[in-house]
C-alpha cells in the first residue's frame, strides 16, 4: 500500500524551496531525511502532513490527491512531532498535565472542554505507564519537566490517535545524551507499530535501527533514495553537505552510523 506519493512537487514562495521532488513511500517503510540547514526537510513535512499545499506537481496520501479531497480526516490519520507543539500547549496551558496531553492528542480537544469517555482516559493512563517512568505520573503537570521529558510526552501526544503516518521533525535536537537515547528507546518499540513513518535529523547518529529507507537533500531536491544501505555511504553524505565525509557503520548490538571528516 502507497502511504505517500510525490510526483514533480515543487514549493515556492519568494524563491524556490523544493525542486522536483519525486518520493514514494510505502507501508511498511520507515525514511530518515538527511541534508544540511535549509535544504527543504522541514518543508516537505509540511506538505506531507497537509499543512502547505506544493505549488506544483502532485502529491497522493492513502491513496488520495491533495488538494482535491477532505483535509482533516486525512490528517487524523497522521502524527507530527514538532518540538514547538509541546512548547504552544505549555505557553498556552501553564497547569497542562500529562493525561490532558495525551487525551488532546486522542481527539483532538482538550478534556477541559470536552469530556473524555472512561475507556479514552483508561487508555491514555495506560500508555502513560506503559512508556513513561513512575515519577511522571498522568495527573503531572508538564511545565515543569525537562526538555526530554516533554518531548516523551509529546511522542505520547502523537500515538494517541493510532496514526498510520508518523511524521517527525528533528525530535532529538539540543537533548543531552541521556535524554536523547530515552526517547530514541521510547520511538524504537513504536515505529514496529506504525505503518510508515519519517524522520528527520541533523546527524547519523540519531537515525534508529528501525529506519529502513534514507533520503539525502541538498539545495530543495533529493539527490539520493531508497534503501539505507544503497544511499548512506560515504560518497552520497559527502556530496549532499559538500564536504568530504567518512561514514562508518556499526552492526552490534544494532546498527548504528557514524560519521567523521577527512
Amino acid at each position: 500500500m502507497k502511504i505517500c506519493e510525490l510526483s514533480s512537487v515543487g514549493w515556492q514562495r519568494d524563491r524556490t524551496i523544493l525542486d522536483e521532488i519525486d518520493l514514494t513511500i510505502q507501508a511498511g517503510e520507515h525514511w530518515v531525511f538527511l541534508g544540511p540547514n535549509g535544504c527543504g526537510k522541514s518543508t516537505l513535512l509540511k506538505l506531507m502532513c497537509l499543512r502547505e499545499w506544493p505549488t506544483r506537481g502532485r502529491l497522493r496520501l492513502f491513496g488520495q490527491d491533495f488538494p482535491g479531497h477532505p483535509v482533516f480526516s486525512a490528517q487524523r490519520r497522521i502524527g507530527l512531532f514538532e518540538t514547538r507543539q509541546i512548547e504552544g500547549l505549555i505557553e498556552n496551558y501553564p497547569s497542562l498535565s500529562i493525561l490532558e496531553a495525551v487525551l488532546l492528542g486522542m481527539n483532538g480537544t482538550l478534556p477541559r472542554y470536552v469530556s473524555p469517555t472512561s475507556e479514552q482516559i483508561l487508555r491514555a493512563t495506560e500508555m502513560i505507564q506503559a512508556e513513561l517512568p513512575p515519577a511522571l505520573r498522568p495527573d503531572s503537570a508538564i511545565s515543569p519537566l525537562s526538555a526530554g521529558e516533554r518531548r516523551r510526552v509529546l511522542l505520547l501526544h502523537c500515538l494517541a490517535s493510532r496514526p498510520d503516518f508518523l511524521l517527525l521533525d528533528e525530535p532529538f535536537e539540543n537533548l543531552d545524551i541521556r535524554a536523547q537515547l530515552h526517547l530514541q528507546d521510547q520511538l524504537m518499540k513504536t515505529l514496529p507499530e506504525i505503518a510508515a513513518s519519517v524522520l528527520v535529523v541533523h546527524r547519523i547518529q540519531e537515525i534508529p535501527p528501525q529506519v529502513s529507507h534514507a533520503a539525502l537533500m541538498q539545495r530543495g531536491r533529493i539527490i539520493a533514495a531508497g534503501v539505507c544501505e544503497d544511499v548512506l555511504t560515504s560518497e552520497n553524505v559527502s556530496r549532499a553537505y559538500e564536504i568530504p565525509l567518512n561514514l562508518s557503520v556499526e552492526r552490534r548490538p544494532f546498527r548504528q552510523y557514524q560519521w567523521s571528516r577527512i
